[in-house]
């Protein structure tokens, strides 16, 4: 065996229910228990009349064993391991927390590295993975949870389909098949495992499945106003708690993955009034992947209303399938009964009113983790930041682009690089004689292949960081496209020269963004815009808190002390400069990856096309979307990669550092001349 620890008598395991609210120590599905003990995964049926195991991925009946109803170790190693059944785990790491959905498993280990248990392979028998993302052969890779965060969540929507994957072993209620556009019309999943992990700060939701390069550079934000708790999902719906700037809980919904949030390539979707075109089976009936047209955005944020039961519950939440649909979810919120003691209140997520469910074994072990972290007031205000910007065009004979001079003026009102579809920001368009025109603009992320193993959760999107690529699509209102005809209006005629050609492309408009700055490209004109960082901002960048670390503050203390603080701040410095660094050199690499791409994909196209999957128009789809998305990324890297922003948080990070580094030196120096009881 690879571990002697494996072949130890059991411990002692609940014997009764687990928390039916799961805390990364347990969870459940349909057909299973799962437990976390000591390091290693444990599995007990949840069906007694028809007992089963999960080995090797596949469901073994047990019902002549005589343990078959007691916690056995997960496929007899209970940790991850290759397929040689060796550990796959190094000698000083352990697993800490576990994540399960459909019988598809997640381990974190103490270092945050993630591994993952999918049963979907064909190929038999299975093992756990250790490197995850795609496409394979560039991004597969080590993936880490983002180590300072609140709060994580696993889900998992999938959509039968023998020939490619394997789906006998879920429960059918957890076989998410299909979702519902905007239109109502359903369309299939195709397989989306997706990890969802809240920040530090509560302010934003970041998330990876396994379609994506092995970061979690990816994410959206909170409810405006409020910092998340705790979060739970299921079948792409994501359940988290929030307080306000009062302290007060609320609860809301979201659906949300990156296969039906309008960015994934080669899915056609469309942001104007579309054609109500029901799937070939009918309206019970649902468009293969691929094949139809989606009306987006779907819904954002959905609060749930828990004025009635506020006294008696915490935020810690769960969310389970019940079988098909958008609807067919079950809330749960941890409580106590002043009757009935601890349990859960629950509804379906459609209904308005909840209930109660006692189950001791919802009691929390440590009352302290049922306290919500305070609300921060120190934190921005708000996650809509507004940019002054000004538009340039080409025009011969000029080679570059020249700045639009006219009495025009433009901005950006109600953006933020992680924003989604359904928060469309306004590009403003002023004029000192008439009226403002807000157009309105719809952004997703831009897919690509460009990541890095650490930090991308707090770095993409900030000046100390790399731009967002992002894709736009304009929406003007029928208003807005009469008055591009109107000759004698001033906006009227910007619109017509820079914008109306882009009404309602979808997803035509290249976006690179940051705190800082936002570049918007329609063909030949590009809108630049800026804005400055707050000293609130800047204080809590990525760089300024670990500058600001209280144990690296001079205090008054012992020359010895001294000496070791000094070490301490140089090694800080140290590691910033590199983590600097080393992002910029891996983005200059990624930027002719960019370009590289963008030769190879006419001829990938071509091949899905007369060869792979020529019946399939994913495929073909997907590459086509490439040009646009390569084009993104491209200026994103390259725009961070060659240092053309001005990294506010990092800049000064350098300089406190610096300047406390020569402090203790001073002190140091000055404490060798003088006699010891000085010190202190």
């Amino acid at each position: 065996m690879p571990n002697s620890n494996l072949d130890q008598p059991l411990p002692s395991l609940p014997s009764g229910p687990i928390n039916p609210i799961p805390d990364h120590y347990s969870g459940s599905t349909f057909n299973f228990d799962y437990l976390l003990h000591n390091g290693k995964i444990y599995l007990r049926t949840r069906a007694p009349e028809d007992p089963k195991a999960l080995v090797r991925g596949d469901l073994v009946s047990t019902k002549d064993h005589p343990n078959a109803l007691e916690w056995t170790l997960f496929d007899n190693i209970g940790i991850p391991y290759n397929k040689h059944m060796e550990t796959l785990l190094a000698p000083e790491e352990h697993i800490v927390e576990i994540g399960v959905a459909s019988e598809i498993v997640v381990a974190v280990s103490n270092l945050d590295r993630v591994y993952l248990y999918k049963p979907t392979e064909n190929n038999r028998p299975i093992h756990w993975e250790n490197k995850l993302g795609a496409p394979d052969f560039i991004s597969s890779d080590k993936l880490f949870l983002p180590h300072n965060r609140r709060a994580w969540a696993f889900s998992c929507s999938v959509r039968t389909k023998p020939e490619i994957r394997r789906t006998d072993f879920i429960h059918p209620n957890e076989i998410v098949s299909f979702f519902s556009d905007a239109n109502g019309i359903r369309f299939d999943f195709g397989f989306t495992p997706t990890l969802y992990a809240l920040d530090k700060d509560g302010l934003k939701i970041v998330y990876w499945d396994t379609g994506l390069p092995a970061s979690f550079s990816r994410g959206f934000l909170v409810p405006e106003g409020t910092q998340g708790q705790s979060i739970s999902a299921a079948g792409s719906t994501v359940f988290l708690s929030v307080i306000d700037s009062e302290g007060k809980l609320h609860f809301f919904t979201r659906m949300i993955d990156y296969e039906i949030n309008g960015a994934c390539p080669g899915l056609k979707v469309s942001y104007t009034d579309i054609p109500v075109v029901e799937p070939p089976d009918g309206p019970e009936g649902s468009f293969f992947l691929g094949h139809g047209v989606r009306k987006l955005p779907l819904q954002g944020w959905v609060e749930h209303s828990v004025d009635d039961i506020l006294p008696n519950i915490t935020h810690k939440v769960c969310i389970r399938l019940t079988g098909q649909g958008d609807e067919a979810r079950e809330l749960r919120i941890q409580g106590k009964d002043p009757d009935l003691g601890w349990g859960y209140y629950f509804k379906h997520i459609s209904e308005t009113s909840w209930k109660f469910h006692p189950e001791p074994a919802a009691e929390p072990s440590n009352l302290a983790e049922n306290t919500p972290t305070p609300f921060n007031p120190t934190l921005l205000k708000t996650s809509k930041l507004s940019y002054t910007g000004k538009l340039y065009y080409r025009k011969l004979p000029h080679i570059l682009r020249i700045e639009d001079t006219s009495d025009i003026t433009i901005e950006l009102k109600d953006f933020h690089p992680f924003l989604t579809d359904a928060e469309p920001f306004s590009l403003v368009i002023n004029h000192p004689n008439e009226p403002s025109q807000h157009l309105k603009i719809y952004a997703v992320d831009a897919w690509g292949l460009h990541y890095h193993h650490y930090h991308d959760e707090e770095l993409v999107g900030t000046v100390d960081g790399e731009p967002k690529a992002l894709i736009g699509t304009l929406v003007l209102t029928p208003e807005q496209i009469a008055l591009a005809r109107d000759n004698k209006s001033h906006i009227g005629t910007y619109l017509k020269n820079h914008f109306l050609d882009y009404q309602g492309k979808t997803k035509a408009i290249p976006i690179i963004a940051d705190n800082g700055m936002v570049i918007l490209k329609f063909g030949p004109a590009k809108c630049s815009f800026k804005r400055s960082l707050s000293e609130e901002e800047i204080a809590g960048s990525f760089y300024m808190r670990r500058a600001m670390d209280p144990e690296l503050a001079i205090t008054l203390d012992s020359q010895q002390k001294y000496a070791h603080l000094l070490d301490k701040n140089k090694a800080c410095l140290h590691e910033i400069k590199s983590i600097f660094s080393k992002r910029q050199k891996k983005d200059r690499r990624y930027a002719l990856l960019n370009i590289d791409m963008s030769f190879i994909r006419p001829l990938a196209a071509g091949v899905f096309k007369t060869i792979i999957k020529p019946e399939d128009p994913t495929y073909e789809q997907a590459v086509e979307d490439l040009a646009l998305l390569l084009n993104a990324h491209r200026k994103a890297t390259a725009y961070s990669g060659l240092g053309k922003t001005q990294a506010t948080g990092y800049e000064r990070a350098v300089a406190t550092l610096n300047e406390r580094i020569k402090q203790l030196h001073e002190i140091i120096s000055q404490a060798e001349h003088k006699p010891a009881k000085a010190l202190y």
